[in-house]
Formats: structure tokens, sequence, C-alpha cells
């Protein structure tokens, strides 16, 4: 996760140290299926007998969202099909809510069981895109009504920020034929992901009593949503995360930070008040992170393309 501060993190508080990391709680799971049972459905796929499977989750967690990575394979992958099914066998017990992660073996019917039971379908594109050349039916998905979130699942494969992955669903939903507007592409990064992880009434709109998690464009005039898609370094004049002013442009006086606003190397924006969270001066910063990629140095980024 991204430090506690300048980032929300989401997880299960299940080690010591957690409460510290994890500012509230969601039942994260990357492998909702063991090694061994991915091995059982691939058995199944090829004719053998029918498994038995425990529960994909745990009763005990169902206070919380269960938010799991299921069906991330090509379409043609049986074993990746069979995964989604079981996956949303087990969400039609309605005891808890459920979301599915990335979702590139699914099809209209999924969609349809995930609309009438509440699922959330959650879109990589990009990373989809660099791990296996192919997508999810946005079509499909964007027809069927079910509620759609956007992410950018982790920087190796996938977008180094939510600017780069709206721009590339963007595209992708173009190239498909698929009308997303900004407003939509928006909602489905902000209250569709808020509600994905159970935390809609903390996060993901503007509304009077949620956390003032929020940030300030440079708008020009017409569709401020547009202005957020297209937005560039510059563009950014302010984020807060708590109330508390951490990014701040050079444009905007030093008063509105949440602390001393320093400058730092590839970004446009000044950091207000992070550095000294940490204890860090700017020098110590630059020798922390040398060799880092900066997130708005996307030459390094996969590409928003399928492979051929």
């Amino acid at each position: 996760g991204g430090l506690p501060g300048v980032i929300r993190n989401i997880n299960r508080h299940s080690r010591a140290g957690d409460i510290d990391l994890y500012d509230y709680e969601a039942d994260v799971e990357v492998f909702p299926f063991s090694f061994e049972a991915v091995e059982d459905l691939r058995d199944e796929c090829a004719g053998g007998a029918a498994h038995r499977f425990p529960p994909p989750s745990d009763p005990e967690l169902a206070f919380m969202a269960y938010v799991a990575h299921v069906g991330e394979g090509r379409k043609s992958s049986c074993a990746a099909r069979a995964e989604v099914a079981r996956y949303l066998q087990r969400a039609q017990r309605r005891d808890r809510r459920y979301a599915l992660v990335h979702g590139v073996a699914t099809d209209r019917e999924d969609y349809a069981v995930m609309r009438e039971f509440d699922v959330t379908l959650v879109w990589s594109p990009r990373s989809n895109l660099a791990l296996y050349g192919e997508t999810l039916d946005i079509a499909g998905a964007v027809d069927s009504g079910v509620r759609v979130a956007l992410s950018t699942d982790w920087s190796p494969s996938g977008s180094f920020s939510m600017r780069e992955e709206l721009q590339c669903a963007s595209r992708v939903a173009s190239a498909a034929g698929v009308a997303l507007p900004a407003e939509k592409l928006w909602r489905m990064s902000t209250v569709n992901g808020a509600y994905a992880l159970g935390l809609e009434d903390r996060f993901g709109a503007v509304e009077p009593g949620l956390r003032a998690d929020l940030i300030l464009v440079a708008h020009a005039g017409g569709d401020p949503h547009d202005a957020v898609l297209t937005a560039t370094d510059d563009e950014l004049l302010a984020a807060w995360v708590d109330g508390r002013a951490i990014l701040l442009s050079e444009a905007l006086p030093k008063s509105l930070g949440a602390g001393e606003c320093v400058a730092l190397e590839g970004m446009a924006p000044r950091a207000c008040g992070v550095l000294a969270m940490f204890d860090l001066s700017p020098a110590a910063f630059a020798e922390h992170v040398e060799g880092a990629v900066p997130i708005n140095n996307t030459s390094r980024q996969a590409p928003c393309e399928a492979r051929h």
C-alpha cells in the first residue's frame, strides 16, 4: 500500500501494525482460489471429475466487502471461466458485498447475474491488455447496467496513476464502439470504487459528512469532468486528504498547505507537510527515492493496447 496520510490504504487488519497502515477494512484477495483449486478447475476442464471447493471467502469477515481478483485470464480459458462461475455462485448467497476484479473471462450472462446480485465489476484495462492482450467485454458490461469501477491493478502492468487509467479506459471503450462520457468514467473512478469497498458512506463523492479527499484541477469552461480526464501535471492545482492540502500549486498561497510546502523533483505541485510526517528533509527524500520512476514519467508504463 501507499504511505498513510498520503493515499488511502484499504485492506484487512490481519497483522500487527495493519491498523496503522490501513485506514479502513475490506477483504481484498489477489488469489481467492488456491493453486490446488485452480489445478482442479483445469482438471475439470480437461474432462476430469467435478471437484468440491470450499467457499472462496471467510464467513467471519461478512461485515466487510469481499474484493477478489477473479477470471483474470483469457476469455478462452476454461479455468478462468470456471473461477467466475464459482465466485458468482457464492455471491448469490447475498451474505456480504462482493466485487469481482478483472473478469476478463466474463460474458453478458455473467453481467446479468452481477447486476441482479449487486456484484461490482472492477475494470483494469491497461493491465489486462499488457498481460493477456485482451480485456473484458466493456460493451456487454455497459449494456447490462452492471456497476463498473475503475482501478489501476498494479504498476508493473497497470497505469501509474488513475488519470492514466481514465485515459486508457476511454481509448479502449472508444475502440470497442462504446461511449463512455467523462462523467461516467469519473463515477467509475470514485463513487463506484467506494461502493465496491463498502465505503460509499465515507468516500467517493463531495457531500457533507464524507471524508474530504479532493483534487482541484484548472478548468477553462465546458464539462469539468473532461478537465479531470485531460488535465496535465501543471493543471493539477491541489490535492487534499482528510481536508489536509498535501499538494499545492505555486499558483496558490502556501497558507493553504497542511504544513511546509516544498518543491520535489518530478512534481509540478509542491508537497505540503508530507516530508515532516516521515521526518524527512528534501535531500533525504531525494536519496530515498533515487532510481524510482516518477509516476508522471510514463515512458516505462505498460502500453494501453492489445498485444497481437
